[in-house]
């Protein structure tokens, strides 16, 4: 007789067990009892659910590290001639030409990290692109167009025919 009811008992408690599948995971373990009519009174089944444990979320914070700013820096021209000009552009007028593999001294840069400021007799601005330098530019202090003036040229006045005054922040040109 015994026999015949493990089956059934068996089949309930399994069927009990796969049929608990809740959303919500409860604080207080779950209790199912399960009577039948044999010498067993009663069978109580404990379905204990997991429980939930903390991840550790893992976040990466970038920071921007500040370079150390150097007084100068060594450099070697690439090019066949630089153009060494009167200020940080293209279209500022030419003061001399540097050769191949000529060493220079660079002690200032622009903001934007593409031309930077020659040191020498006569103090000039070459394209950054064309200088194999060691260490970092960016390490330079910013000299335009602060530090490094641009200079006023006898050879060529500003035009007869404008004027520029300047008022406060703003400038009037007439």
């Amino acid at each position: 007789m015994k026999q015949k009811l493990i089956f059934p008992i068996l089949l309930i408690i399994t069927s009990v067990a796969c049929s608990v599948t809740s959303t919500s995971i409860p604080s207080t373990p779950l209790a199912t009892e399960i009577s039948t009519n044999t010498a067993f009174s009663s069978v109580t089944v404990t379905l204990t659910p997991l429980t939930p444990t903390a991840t550790q979320t893992i976040s990466v914070t970038q920071t921007s590290t500040s370079l150390p700013r150097v007084a100068s820096l060594k450099a070697t021209v690439t090019s066949d001639l630089l153009s060494c000009r009167y200020g940080p552009g293209a279209e500022y007028l030419y003061l001399y030409a540097l050769r191949k593999t000529a060493n220079i001294l660079l002690i200032g840069r622009t903001d934007a990290n593409n031309w930077v400021w020659v040191d020498g007799k006569n103090k000039c601005w070459v394209n950054a692109k064309f200088l194999e330098i060691q260490g970092d530019p960016r390490s330079l202090p910013i000299v335009y167009s602060g530090t490094a003036k641009l200079p006023v040229s006898p050879y060529y006045p500003g035009p007869s025919w404008a004027k520029a005054t300047r008022k406060g922040d703003k400038v009037e040109v007439t």
